[in-house]
């Protein structure tokens, strides 16, 4: 009987660190990918003589590439969007255009430290400002993240 309860006892250690272990992974997993987050800076450049018009850069300040790479402008109205017809927005998108991609190069679409441009039109401004929802992925993991982008100074409308 001793040797029953001994061996029960056991067992039940035994699942306990299991279940301890696979906890800690879990935890582990998902701070990496919490640390591997990628981190980005956006710009508004004016269009030279080409008023609403201006270059969105998007640069990627963290050390790994991303294979896919899509924006949507979050709270924008109708008269802020991408302009038709450009690399990395969808042909014959209807108005307003809110999202945009990056073509990729070699299965990359952008390199760590290099940016990815857009022209948008911007006739006004969303209540707190223009916000940038960004879908990364690398090979083996995806992220949402929320980028604001600064108003440039120069915007009489806003």
């Amino acid at each position: 009987i001793l040797a029953l309860i001994v061996a029960g006892l056991s067992a039940l250690y035994a699942r306990q660190q299991s279940i301890a272990a696979a906890e800690t992974a879990t935890r582990d997993k998902e701070r990496r990918h919490d640390e591997l987050t990628p981190l980005f800076t956006a710009e508004l450049e004016p269009i030279e003589n080409s008023q609403p018009y201006y270059k969105l850069r998007l640069r990627l300040e963290t050390p790994q590439p991303l294979t896919a790479l899509r924006v949507r402008l979050v709270s924008a109205p109708a008269d802020v969007q991408f302009t038709n017809g450009q690399p990395g927005t969808e042909p014959g998108a209807r108005s307003p255009i809110h999202a945009a991609f990056a073509d990729p190069e070699d299965g990359i679409a952008l390199r760590p430290y290099n940016h990815v441009t857009w022209q948008v039109e911007l006739n006004s401004l969303p209540d707190g400002g223009l916000k940038l929802l960004v879908d990364a992925e690398t090979r083996a993991d995806a992220w949402q993240v929320l980028v604001p982008v600064p108003t440039p100074p120069e915007h009489s409308v806003w």
